[in-house]
């Protein structure tokens, strides 16, 4: 059964835009919520390259 995002601390979730997957607020990502793009330093680095 596949995972949903779901809105945590008020934040809803947000979809990757290398994966195409939601991902989830995390605290860590608290200051730069608003700018994130992409779920991890993978899907990033993939962006790049393609």
């Amino acid at each position: 059964m596949a995972r949903v995002a779901r809105i945590k601390n008020g934040f809803a979730p947000k979809t990757c835009e290398s994966c195409q997957r939601e991902f989830e607020w995390r605290k860590r990502w608290e200051k730069d919520w608003q700018e994130l793009r992409y779920c991890s330093k993978r899907c990033r680095s993939e962006r790049k390259r393609g």
